[in-house]
């Protein structure tokens, strides 16, 4: 497709999935991300785009993810953030460490510190 079908539908992705996020939970919308990160992140053109989904989008799902509880009955939302962290700091590092989202992922992390890895025990 190139840069100029991405100059197209990107910015319209990008601003569609934090409502999108928002309104049903699902984590699916954080793994779509972590892909566009992960292929677009490097790019200057899209900076502004992608912190502008990175920002409520890592928000609700930090808000979610509180207590050990959380954790454990949401463990697909705790995948899909960390990955989205991951790839974020892998493929865009300005767009998570310096900016305002880079506190509530730690927070995060911190209070999913003692989830055990249920795959770990098989």
């Amino acid at each position: 497709m190139g840069r100029t079908g991405a100059d197209r539908w990107l910015p319209l992705l990008l601003a569609f999935l934090p409502p999108a996020h928002a309104a049903s939970g699902h984590p699916a919308y954080l793994y779509v991300v972590s892909n566009i990160i992960k292929e677009f992140g490097s790019d200057a053109a899209y900076q502004a785009a992608l912190h502008a989904a990175l920002v409520p989008m890592i928000t609700h799902a930090c808000s979610r993810l509180r207590t050990l509880r959380d954790f454990n009955e949401s463990p697909d939302c705790a995948d899909d953030l960390f990955l989205l962290a991951y790839r974020g700091i892998s493929s865009a590092p300005a767009l998570i460490v310096s900016c305002e989202i880079a506190p509530q992922l730690l927070d995060c992390a911190i209070a999913g510190m003692l989830v055990e890895h249920h795959e770990a025990h098989r």
